[in-house]
């Protein structure tokens, strides 16, 4: 992996695995840059592609995913909510 991407993910706001695959779909140039709220939509439509159409052993992401569901599901979020509120 390359260095860059460890030295700066601590600016992500996702977790560095996750940082690590929305890099290697994206690049440096993309994803080493500040997090704004266009960068983070972007992430999350990165995100939502790699799920419905990338590689299924991606044990990281689906790990995350998971936490998010569960986490969501403890609030009482229901992902209809979510995508109506948009």
């Amino acid at each position: 992996m390359c260095n860059v991407v460890d030295n700066n993910a601590s600016l992500s706001p996702l977790p560095l695995p996750i940082h690590r695959i929305l890099f290697q779909l994206r690049g440096e140039e993309i994803y080493n840059a500040a997090w704004t709220e266009e960068l983070i939509k972007q992430a999350v439509d990165d995100l939502a592609f790699i799920v419905q159409r990338g590689p299924r052993h991606l044990p990281d992401l689906y790990h995350y995913l998971g936490f998010l569901k569960l986490i969501w599901a403890k609030m009482g979020i229901h992902l209809t909510q979510v995508t109506t509120s948009r």
